[in-house]
């Protein structure tokens, strides 16, 4: 969804704004519980697995059940997962699979992740950088940001 196109040069509606916004604050919530099951070893076990209810795939991760149950309703609201209400089963699709723990989805998630966190702690010096002179150099990233930049490049940029 944009905004404003440019081709049609189509003015923003409150509504169509309002759903941009959505959009990308599900984003931001959306990656940081993607890679909380890549740091618990939720994506891994159902992969190993197969369909789990919450319970089993708490008892697998460790990861307390309910927990477990609001991950796996947000990653299959989110389209990663798919829910079988019969059985109570969430299942991890093949190509899900791949792409989470295979593919370099899952390290570049959790390497955005660290950024995302560090950026977020750092915020406020950063606003201030916008309202002064707007320099804001690499010595004043931390090293949560730097090693998260590290590992998304080699996520991206992998050999083959």
């Amino acid at each position: 969804m944009t905004v404003m196109t440019e081709a049609t040069g189509t003015e923003p509606t409150v509504d169509s704004v309002m759903g941009q916004i959505l959009v990308e604050l599900g984003g931001s919530v959306g990656l940081l519980l993607s890679a909380l099951g890549m740091r618990t070893g939720l994506w891994a076990a159902l992969a190993e697995a197969g369909p789990l209810t919450p319970r089993e795939l708490s008892e697998r991760t460790g990861v307390a059940v309910p927990l477990a149950r609001e991950w796996l309703r947000a990653q299959a609201a989110a389209g990663y997962l798919r829910y079988d209400p019969r059985s109570e089963r969430f299942t991890l699709p093949d190509a899900v699979a791949v792409a989470m723990l295979q593919a370099p989805g899952g390290a570049m998630i959790d390497a955005c992740t660290s950024m995302l966190c560090s950026m977020g702690c750092g915020f406020t010096e950063f606003t201030e950088a916008f309202r002064g002179n707007g320099g804001y150099g690499w010595v004043r990233r931390s090293e949560e940001y730097l090693d998260g930049s590290d590992l998304l490049t080699r996520a991206a940029l992998r050999p083959n």
